[in-house]
């Protein structure tokens, strides 16, 4: 099987895809963090880029964008045929899903880097807060005050790379359900509203705050578990869903 994901992550690296929704992540950190032109510190414009941008409901199609519809292009293009021939039905399914979920987080946590690396050419006057500088968030205070900003910013893209993970992998459950490509992209933008609408009756807060850490911690193994325990919820229902209307599918190949 990890023979089957590498080769099935090799077709995302080689679609212009994957390049597509890396450069679309960083474009909505980017549109985010104009009206913070002037910005001093670059931690405050990484979490306003994305908590006071209408354009962060595009995440979504950063993370379904690079492999989620490969299942059903299998599907269409008789490609799965193929597939089959050499792994069994069960390896097929597992492996799709998994590199599908790998490519999702790989893009949206790149995409985010490559916002970082734009932010001080975007953003002159931003800077690395001091020492004794407020985190914006409780749970940071130790990585901000010992300066441990490779920490710091690699715990968000972890965050965001989890939250690349589960778009990707509702992607690719509506890939299994849907026979029009296009479906996919929309029920995936529409599923972050019911997502919400779903988290709010439980009491918990929007899906994007989860993807900015914005949760109420006091270290980050907590905001890990917390934040983390959404996105890999909604994944292992998305992974039982594609897996039996996934099987019915493949049924008679």
């Amino acid at each position: 099987m990890f023979r089957q994901v590498l080769m099935d992550l090799k077709r995302s690296v080689q679609s212009v895809r994957l390049f597509y929704a890396i450069l679309l992540c960083a474009l909505i950190y980017v549109i985010g963090s104009i009206p913070e032109q002037g910005a001093t510190d670059i931690t405050y414009l990484l979490d306003a880029s994305v908590g006071f941008n209408a354009f962060s409901h595009l995440f979504p199609l950063v993370g379904t964008l690079p492999l989620a519809g490969s299942f059903l292009q299998d599907r269409k293009s008789g490609y799965i045929k193929f597939e089959l021939q050499r792994v069994n039905k069960t390896t097929y399914l597992l492996s799709r899903f998994i590199s599908v979920m790998l490519a999702g987080g790989v893009a949206t946590g790149c995409g985010m880097i490559l916002f970082l690396i734009l932010a001080p050419v975007l953003h002159p006057y931003a800077q690395l807060p001091s020492v004794d500088a407020e985190p914006i968030y409780e749970y940071m205070t130790l990585l901000v005050r010992d300066q441990q900003w490779i920490a710091y910013f690699g715990f968000y893209v972890l965050l965001q790379s989890l939250s690349g993970m589960m778009w990707a992998a509702i992607g690719v459950m509506m890939s299994a359900i849907v026979n029009d490509e296009q479906l996919i992209y929309i029920a995936v933008v529409l599923s972050e509203e019911i997502i919400c609408q779903m988290l709010f009756a439980l009491g918990k807060q929007h899906i994007v705050l989860y993807a900015m850490g914005d949760v109420k911690q006091e270290t980050i193994a907590g905001a890990l578990a917390e934040s983390g325990g959404v996105f890999l919820s909604l994944i292992a229902v998305c992974f039982g869903i594609y897996c039996l209307t996934g099987r019915r599918r493949i049924k008679n190949v």
